[in-house]
């Protein structure tokens, strides 16, 4: 499944076991598969994007914007590019990639995340 973010303050979110591409784009967004068991890719958009793998082994492509990334338990592939992004390395043997960007990495687990009923768009099995 597709998930999509329109703009700023977006809260975009993979549940359950689908195998979901999760794109940001400009503003600030929220990209989360903390809850997901599938294989996930998350695309940061251009803004200061909280992104948060979840159990499978997800792939996180960071945009070009300052975010925040949160490797999962599943083992998670990160490329942070020209990104700016803060990167906590999850408990699954995560892979970061850093490029051009002022990116930094540390250890630690990755958060507990949720949908909330207002969610803009979320992907369930």
């Amino acid at each position: 499944m597709t998930i999509t973010g329109g703009g700023s303050g977006d809260l975009l979110v993979a549940t359950g076991s689908l195998n979901n591409l999760v794109a940001a784009a400009s503003g600030n967004e929220t990209l989360s598969a903390a809850g997901a068991t599938g294989n996930n890719v998350l695309f940061g958009g251009s803004g200061s994007d909280l992104i948060a793998a979840g159990s499978g082994h997800d792939t996180i492509v960071a945009g070009p914007g300052a975010s925040t990334i949160f490797g999962g338990a599943g083992g998670t592939d990160i490329f942070a590019g020209a990104s700016s992004a803060l990167i906590v390395d999850g408990s699954g043997g995560d892979y970061v990639q850093m490029g051009s960007g002022n990116a930094k990495s540390s250890p630690g687990s990755a958060p507990t995340c949720s949908a909330s009923p207002t969610a803009r768009r979320a992907a369930t099995t």
